[in-house]
């Protein structure tokens, strides 16, 4: 249950494997989320555009469209912008941490993270999370000043 302080976001989880994305989105609803949930990049598109969330949660390995590729068509929409965007992966080389910042995102998470690093990041985005880089098998990339700004433009 949420506490009083709370701060409520509207989170869109995508990932192929359906189980996995419906049991993130499931959890934080039950922590007082407003989530959306789906399972390939061009639904992702359609759901941004019209749901219009806060923070988007992409799986890296989709095989219609990667986590890469969805990222920078995000990024070129004019409400991509406003976006934070996590790579949410099991891929923890990093080749692809630093090609996940070339293409756009705001943040890299190895799965499988905890519960506990998601509700931290989702209560303050913008900023990076010690524990985040303490419980990681790999440390994460933080978040970049490009998403701080976001969240404040976002409150």
């Amino acid at each position: 249950m949420p506490s009083s302080t709370h701060t409520t976001r509207r989170v869109l989880v995508v990932d192929d494997d359906r189980d996995g994305a419906d049991s993130l989105g499931l959890l934080l609803a039950l922590d007082g989320h407003k989530t959306f949930v789906c399972y390939d990049g061009r639904t992702a598109l359609e759901m941004l555009a019209t749901e219009r969330p806060e923070i988007a949660l992409l799986d890296i390995g989709m095989p219609d469209c990667d986590g890469y590729e969805l990222c920078a068509s995000i990024r070129r929409e004019p409400w991509g912008e406003n976006v934070l965007l996590f790579a949410l992966t099991g891929w923890a080389r990093e080749e692809d941490r630093q090609r996940a910042i070339e293409a756009g995102f705001d943040g890299y998470l190895i799965k499988p993270v905890s519960i506990d690093n998601l509700k931290a990041l989702l209560a303050d985005p913008a900023a990076r999370s010690d524990r985040l880089a303490r419980e990681s098998r790999l440390d994460p990339l933080g978040v970049t000043q490009d998403a701080r700004s976001r969240q404040a433009e976002n409150g």
